[in-house]
């Protein structure tokens, strides 16, 4: 049961209104971004990695293309946080790889033209 507020706006009016959901289909694809041992997935339901096309990060509200940081390893796509943080250096919006330790991060990764995003808090890090 979910609880929707309304706001009519022909009478200017605000109600709740509770409806019922029964149909939703699981067995519809979905997809999320996680981070596993350092490094950003796109993820299909369980922890089954699978591929994407293309990568942003969205650092201090800009949206960084990342793709070429993409490494494809043993039939899956995975970002690794060294990677990302070495080209931010490099691209010079960041002054130092370890700024991004201790942050949360957004992620876009494009897969069949659609886009997942995922908050990722870089918290440990590769020596």
């Amino acid at each position: 049961m979910y609880t929707f507020t309304i706001l009519d706006i022909v009478i200017g009016e605000t109600y709740e209104k509770a409806v019922e959901v029964t149909n939703i289909d699981i067995s519809l694809e979905y997809y999320y971004v996680d981070e596993q041992d350092w490094d950003i997935y796109l993820l299909y339901r369980t922890d089954n990695p699978v591929d994407f096309e293309k990568a942003y990060i969205i650092y201090n509200g800009e949206r960084i293309d990342i793709t070429s940081c993409i490494n494809n390893m043993d039939g899956y796509c995975e970002l690794p946080i060294i990677s990302i943080a070495s080209f931010l250096e490099d691209i010079g919006k960041i002054e130092n790889r370890y700024e991004l330790r201790n942050t949360i991060q957004i992620f876009e990764l494009i897969k069949d033209e659609k886009s997942y995003f995922g908050g990722i808090l870089v918290t440990a890090w590769p020596v």
